[in-house]
């Protein structure tokens, strides 16, 4: 499966330096520095905005395909073509408006891929492999950003390169897979009847998953928040509370990344050789997100840059840990195959939640409420303490 591995690794490439760097530059270049920020966040927002609703949609039609090349397969050879040619539309757009129908476009065609792709997980990886499969995926996405990141340095100077080159890679990693992949065809897809999934309306594909699907989700959107808050508010943490000078901040930011990246991967490693981790998917989950949750509430009390960085280093292999065996715990929660894509579609809106609803909330707190940077990671190390508490009520099959 290394180039399953290898086709996540370029996806994460892709799509997580663009949010970082790629977009940023494109817009201080379109409108100034100083209109930048906000008009980042709205572009944003509308790609997170048509991804959310993208994914579950292309998830289903994906579901229903029956073409001779599969179901998989086509949606992701189409979604790397309008990758690319969105790509280049970012690159050469001369407005702010052309720049966001662009990077919505992106959204479609990446979710197209990341359809098909996730679904191979479900279709194709027999459950005693899944927990493994599933750490090599959570270790792919700290690879990926680092890889896109250089990448996108490397060629900065280049707007068009900068948006099509990555994307150019990650197709090849894609139709690689897509040529190597030995798909099921629908007539062979039964869907596997347990208790829970027959008490869904058959046929219906507007009908939600399961209850225990939405304990999941909720424990995803949950720790998703947590780790927003760091993500987010990490910038102002260190300037207001430690005293980082602005001119440093950015170089510190880098450092806090590398370091939060090694550890993630470094606890993927681990649960991708760990046996018990095969057999105790719940308690991993539990466990990392009770762990995080300790963390933030003491991040947030950190007196130095030293003691914030030993925090980062615990709060990312929380997060290698509960990313380790996420996409296991979720193939064993949705144990049919009739509507995996669109409901691991659906899954993925519990992602993508928390980076539009945690900067809105922390702005009300912030703002309105008076509250200060130490007490938004005190409410991360909440959200992360309830979201163990709903990995607990999920039901494994």
């Amino acid at each position: 499966m290394l180039a399953y591995f290898v086709a996540f690794v370029f996806i994460w490439a892709t799509s997580l330096p663009p949010t970082f760097i790629s977009l940023a530059l494109k817009i201080q270049d379109l409108v100034g520095m100083q209109r930048a920020t906000d008009v980042l966040g709205l572009v944003l927002a509308c790609g997170a905005l048509v991804a959310m609703l993208a994914g579950p949609i292309i998830g289903k039609l994906s579901d229903a395909t029956s073409l001779s090349l599969g179901r998989r397969r086509p949606w992701m050879i189409a979604g790397a073509f309008i990758s690319i040619g969105a790509a280049f539309f970012c690159g050469t757009a001369q407005s702010v408006v052309a720049l966001l129908i662009g990077y919505c476009l992106f959204q479609v065609g990446l979710n197209a891929v990341v359809a098909g792709l996730g679904a191979v997980l479900l279709d194709r990886i027999p459950a005693e492999q899944q927990t493994r499969i599933s750490g090599l995926l959570a270790i792919s996405i700290p690879v990926g950003m680092v890889i896109g990141a250089f990448l996108v340095d490397f060629i900065s100077h280049n707007f068009i390169a900068v948006f099509v080159l990555p994307t150019i890679l990650m197709a090849v990693a894609v139709l690689y897979f897509c040529v190597i992949f030995d798909e099921i065809q629908l007539a062979a897809t039964a869907p596997l009847v347990t208790q829970e999934s027959s008490a869904r309306q058959p046929g219906n594909a507007l009908a939600w998953p399961t209850l225990n699907f939405t304990v999941l989700m909720s424990g995803r959107f949950l720790m998703g928040a947590a780790l927003s808050v760091l993500t987010t508010y990490q910038t102002f943490f260190l300037a207001k509370n430690l005293g980082v000078s602005p001119e440093k901040v950015p170089q510190h930011v880098a450092i806090t990344m590398l370091i939060f990246a090694i550890a993630t991967v470094l606890a993927g490693i681990w649960v991708t050789f760990a046996e018990h981790a095969k057999t105790h998917k719940r308690q991993y989950s539990a466990g990392a997100s009770f762990f995080a949750g300790i963390v933030f509430l003491l991040m947030g009390a950190a007196p130095s840059f030293a003691l914030f960085l030993g925090f980062v280093v615990l709060s990312g292999f929380a997060w290698g840990l509960y990313s380790s065996v996420e996409n296991a715990v979720v193939a064993a929660v949705l144990t049919s195959r009739d509507n995996s894509a669109r409901d691991l579609g659906i899954y993925r809106a519990a992602a993508i939640l928390p980076q539009m609803i945690v900067p809105l909330l922390g702005a009300v707190a912030l703002g309105v409420l008076n509250a200060n940077y130490s007490t938004l990671f005190v409410a991360a190390g909440l959200f992360a303490f309830l979201s163990g508490l709903f990995m607990l009520k999920v039901k494994l099959a």
